[in-house]
């Protein structure tokens, strides 16, 4: 009889709670009469003279497996080395969320990932799964929707997080107003779904600063810009429709066709300027009447309301701003 040979075990790994079933190859079996690991002692099955059978008992860390007949105990080597693991622990995915119709790369972080044998998204099996380390996995999730349950299985058990949104594009349905300055600088509502996660908002090729109200509506504030662009929102896993924003030019008042009038009103003013042809205005003062009919983008003609007698200022109000003023003196009518 020679003293046993422990030449390789199969699996390497297993719970800190031990009960797996570890075999053992080598030579010289027959007449084992103790398995350890590390300083504990093992029940086991002699299989054969180069096999044995072994349930390891509980433990940590790292251990050598060694078997001992009356001859001696076996040498502890690389071959016999056993390693305990506890179940996987969760700390964070990234990135948090993904596309609904699966394919993004994410990364689990936490520990005790070794002998990691399974990952699931909402039951589902993880794509390209690849255990980078005791503290990274790496995998590609599947298709999906809605908040997601992220599991990790190792021989130790299994731990569940809900760190994990699929997410949809973003759709814009409306934007409110639909026009606005050239100048830029107002703010406008974009209405619309998965709006939650949107990293960025662009009016044509320029970038817009927005907050996000819900998932259903931001609030954005127009950079300068001319014509009509298309206003589009971005999120982690696409672009949006684009609705159209017009950029007004802001107008500007030249010349009223007359200068004063009576302190009753109702006289026909005719005022010229340019990028009048979206008036919603016209201020004498403080008060505000409607043009009573545009002419062009440089004329409008609006019916003079009732004032006290004084020089005050005209002005027009346009989705593009207000202009500035002129002149206009009331009078009061001749006593008869």
């Amino acid at each position: 009889m020679s003293i046993p040979q422990i030449t390789g075990i199969n699996p390497t790994i297993g719970a800190v709670q031990g009960g797996q079933t570890i075999t053992l190859y080598g030579s010289h079996f027959t007449g084992v009469t103790e398995v350890s690991f590390g300083l504990q002692l093992s029940s086991f099955t002699i299989i054969s003279d180069h096999e044995i059978k072994a349930t390891s008992p509980a433990g940590m860390n790292n251990v050598y497996i060694t078997a001992t007949n009356d001859e001696g105990t076996s040498t502890p080597t690389s071959s016999s080395q056993f390693s305990y693991i506890d179940q996987p622990i969760i700390t964070s995915i990234n990135p948090p969320n993904g596309s609904i119709s699966g394919g993004t790369l994410i990364d689990i972080v936490g520990s005790n990932f070794t002998g990691t044998s399974s990952v699931t998204i909402n039951g589902n099996q993880v794509l390209n799964l690849i255990v980078e380390s005791d503290v990274l996995i790496k995998a590609t999730t599947p298709v999906g929707s809605g908040p997601a349950i992220i599991t990790v299985t190792n021989v130790a058990g299994s731990t569940s997080v809900s760190g994990f949104d699929y997410i949809s594009p973003p759709l814009i349905t409306s934007i409110t107003p639909s026009q606005g300055p050239d100048s830029g600088g107002n703010m406008v509502i974009v209405a619309g779904t998965s709006l939650f996660t949107t990293s960025s908002v662009y009016c044509g090729s320029n970038l817009a600063s927005f907050i996000i109200d819900s998932d259903l509506q931001l609030t954005i504030t127009i950079p300068p810009g001319t014509g009509t662009v298309p206003i589009t929102v971005i999120n982690s896993v696409g672009t949006s429709n684009g609705l159209s924003y017009g950029y007004v030019g802001t107008p500007t008042l030249t010349s009223l066709s007359i200068q004063s009038g009576s302190t009753n009103g109702n006289d026909n003013l005719l005022i010229t300027g340019n990028n009048l042809s979206q008036t919603t205005s016209v201020e004498f003062d403080s008060q505000s009447v409607n043009p009573l009919y545009i002419i062009s983008n440089t004329q409008l003609v609006v019916t003079t309301p009732s004032h006290s007698a004084g020089t005050i200022d005209v002005s027009v109000t346009t989705p593009g701003g207000q202009s500035n003023s002129l002149p206009y003196t009331y009078v009061n009518p001749p006593n008869i």
